[in-house]
């Protein structure tokens, strides 16, 4: 990386991405679906704090949140995978050394 554009970074920071106005509700949200409340109702509770948005909007949001989490959870399970193989690998080696030295 060239010094001018070092220079430049550490001045300049990335717009935030279009952060949702429903981020800040995103656990009350969750909350209330897991509580078994509608779409329609979750706007209600999102109107009485102030929060106005469409049932298209919210329900756009929800997947976003779902897919996001899936996104995580599978992360998560590879990076188990990976520490499993890991161990396997280790465990395998060191069998294979044993046995060679007999």
């Amino acid at each position: 990386m060239n010094e001018k554009l070092k220079k430049w970074l550490k001045k300049n920071r990335p717009n935030e991405k279009n952060k949702s106005c429903l981020s800040e509700y995103l656990e009350d949200i969750q909350i209330l679906q897991n509580q078994g409340f509608t779409q329609l109702q979750i706007l209600g509770f999102l109107g009485e704090n102030g929060i106005q948005t469409s049932q298209q909007n919210l329900s756009r949001f929800i997947k976003t949140q779902e897919s996001k989490k899936e996104i995580n959870e599978s992360k998560v399970k590879v990076e188990v995978v990976k520490k499993s193989n890991d161990t396997l690998n280790d465990t395998l080696s060191k069998m294979f050394e044993k046995h060679l030295k007999k």
